[in-house]
């Protein structure tokens, strides 16, 4: 697949945007099962750079992704609309703003 457009999958997550050898590139929009969605940059049809991600609760996350994973600085408002800054490596949070999370790296 081509260009610009909307592939469903079989598993039911649904992507628009620009393909290129069947993989959303670029910029484009993820939609996965259970109402939650990714909107940003993509590379292999994963989110890979900035996007925000949109929970089913409501909650957002704003902020960097690499190889599909929170990576980075990023910006999480909770339902209720409090926001929390936090720290993202390689899909592990490592820090926010209300306090510090330790990785276990065994």
């Amino acid at each position: 697949m081509y260009g610009f457009g909307t592939l469903h999958l079989a598993n039911g997550i649904k992507l628009t945007g620009s393909f290129k050898s069947g993989f959303l590139m670029k910029k484009g929009k993820i939609n996965y099962q259970g109402n939650e969605t990714y909107e940003g940059e993509l590379r292999n049809s994963e989110p890979n750079g900035y996007g925000i991600y949109t929970y089913k609760d409501g909650s957002k996350f704003e902020g960097n992704f690499k190889f599909g994973l929170k990576n980075g600085n990023g910006i999480f408002t909770h339902p209720d609309g409090f926001v929390d800054h936090e720290v993202w490596d390689n899909g592990s949070l490592v820090k926010t703003s209300s306090g510090i999370i330790l990785i276990n790296k065994f």
